[in-house]
């Protein structure tokens, strides 16, 4: 496709962020040794390079903020209550991002909540959620009341979002199995609890907790994804795992209320009978995914369209926008209507999805830049549209 456009649009999005570096070991360049420090004296719509180090928790209130990690950055819990990262107060024009981010104890949590603003979660491991001495487990990701959240490659425990616009794209989500410890026993959870407002999940997998603590009347084992009067759509490839501990009762993959698209080659693990839970309202669909890269300066953004196989597939590129409805299409597009091109035509087969890809010119202060990828495929079963994904220019 021709790229001008969007070239003139990188370059004029880019124009206005003010860049700032962060080091704990106040390294050549240095503008802030801790990040919550940086994050309170930044204006809005900074970009904060955080160079490798430990760092103390943060929270982003009210303000659009680009925070781009990578390897060896380290964010440490709180100790309490409040969680290791937190995102919330967003006016709809303050876009957040917090990518390259791990969270490097057994407290540490990701809240984004009252967010009217896009938001990017990308490559945040909470995997160490596990505090041994009183044997609990953190909640990773909990989100709350947000218009547009994208979670992309993160990693994490007993997740949950409530009253949300949510994408989870090539996440591992588990929930935490029961157990008792110092005499007190801890309930098993979900891999991902929806209560409320729609989610999307593509790629990636959710499993649920095993329940095997005889002595913990919380002790069940717990299904991949519960839904609690939620709107969801899972779209292939996804594995959804709630085989849990076999001297328990099992527990359907998928449990719960609301209305369920759940994509026919998406695995349910279980043996649970039905593995999909009768209170769910349930449609089979083969639906079109994207997925996306990110990329650093000089180098290449990629998305794929991975299908319907057979179906003509329209894959679409863009500055992010507003969630919308297009005529004929049930799901909405997170593209600005203003600044897109139609990227790529094709028919997808299997092993070979419809490819696109962006040059980024080499210019630093393209970094923390969101591109937006969507497709639209037209087949027997009408007009759909895929999830919408973010690259990241890192």
């Amino acid at each position: 496709m021709p790229i001008k456009l969007l070239t003139v649009a990188l370059f004029a999005t880019c124009g206005a962020a003010q860049t700032f570096v962060v080091d704990a070991a106040n390294g050549p360049g240095t503008n802030f040794t801790d990040i919550a420090a940086a994050v309170a004296a930044v204006p809005d719509g900074a970009t904060l390079l955080v160079r490798p180090g430990i760092y103390g928790p943060f929270s982003i209130a009210a303000k659009g903020l680009t925070l781009l990690g990578g390897p060896g950055v380290d964010v440490t819990g709180s100790g309490a209550l409040p969680p290791a990262v937190e995102v919330r107060n967003t006016a709809a024009a303050q876009s957040v991002v917090v990518s390259g981010v791990r969270l490097a104890s057994c407290d540490g949590a990701v809240s984004v909540r009252n967010c009217a603003g896009p938001v990017l979660l990308e490559g945040v491991d909470a995997s160490l959620g596990t505090c041994f001495l009183t044997g609990t487990r953190a909640s990773s990701f909990g989100i709350w009341t947000c218009a547009q959240v994208l979670v992309s490659r993160c990693v994490g425990w007993n997740s949950w979002a409530a009253n949300s616009d949510v994408v989870f794209e090539l996440c591992t989500l588990r929930g935490s199995g029961s157990y008792c410890l110092h005499g007190s026993c801890s309930h098993s959870n979900p891999g991902l609890e929806l209560t409320g407002g729609s989610a999307q999940i593509v790629s990636g997998s959710l499993t649920g907790g095993a329940g095997f603590s005889p002595l913990s009347p919380f002790s069940n084992n717990q299904p991949a994804l519960s839904l609690i009067g939620a709107t969801a759509r899972v779209m292939a490839p996804v594995t959804l795992d709630a085989t849990g501990y076999a001297g328990m009762a099992p527990a359907p993959a998928i449990a719960g209320t609301g209305s369920l698209r759940l994509d026919p080659a998406v695995v349910l693990t279980t043996t649970a009978v039905p593995a999909i839970a009768s209170t769910v309202g349930l449609q089979t669909a083969t639906m079109p995914t994207v997925l996306g890269q990110s990329a650093a300066p000089n180098s290449t953004l990629f998305a794929a369209a991975l299908g319907p196989i057979g179906d003509v597939v329209v894959l679409v590129v863009g500055l992010p926008g507003a969630a919308a409805t297009v005529p004929g299409f049930t799901d909405a597009f997170w593209i600005d209507p203003a600044v897109h091109q139609f990227h790529a035509i094709g028919v997808p087969r299997p092993g070979v999805p419809v490819l696109g890809a962006v040059a980024v010119p080499n210019v630093a202060a393209l970094r923390g830049l969101r591109i937006a990828w969507q497709a639209a495929s037209i087949g027997s079963a009408g007009t759909m549209a895929s999830n919408p994904t973010w690259t990241l220019v890192r």
